[in-house]
């Protein structure tokens, strides 16, 4: 029930079901991930950081790790979201696509960067995990348009605007 609040973007409301089903049973480890989407979204960081903190001391995962590249993204530390991204996608996951999801999130950090092989690499290794995967095909459409090369880029952003007319798209 928390994560579908938080999801609807009702936070306060979503953060009290997670820390009410936490203090009922603390030993839990699904409560976590709740809590710290919830605090960051309330700007609560402190209480966040000592949230993510539980969660990754219970065994970290690609959920953790996403969750640390986020916080590290929204403090400025680029470099330290893109270091937890890579141990997410290194952590695997029980779906290909949330590896894919964690290689585009890397890719578009990168490509923010500036390193633009680094960034092709991360959506080509998306789109292997998940052929057709919508994010890595505007990713790899995005750097291609960048590099001059609109002959590549306008099918690959074609494909994903067939896929998922999406403004994200």
């Amino acid at each position: 029930r928390s994560s579908l609040l938080l999801a609807r973007h009702q936070f306060r409301e979503g953060l009290a079901v997670a820390e009410r089903v936490h203090r009922l049973d603390p030993a839990l480890k699904r409560p976590h991930g709740a809590l710290v989407d919830g605090y960051v979204e309330t700007g609560r960081y402190r209480a966040a950081a000592r949230a993510l903190q539980a969660a990754i001391d219970r065994g970290p995962t690609l959920s953790t790790y996403t969750r640390a590249s986020y916080f590290r993204e929204l403090h400025g530390d680029i470099p330290g979201a893109m270091e937890a991204l890579r141990l997410a996608a290194s952590a695997g996951g029980d779906a290909a696509e949330n590896v894919a999801y964690v290689k585009t999130l890397l890719g578009n950090l990168e490509l923010a960067s500036g390193r633009t092989r680094s960034a092709r690499r991360s959506f080509l290794e998306a789109r292997f995990r998940v052929p057709g995967y919508v994010p890595a095909l505007v990713g790899l459409g995005r750097l291609d348009a960048m590099a001059g090369r609109f002959d590549r880029a306008l099918p690959r952003l074609r494909a994903a605007a067939r896929r998922n007319a999406s403004p994200e798209s």
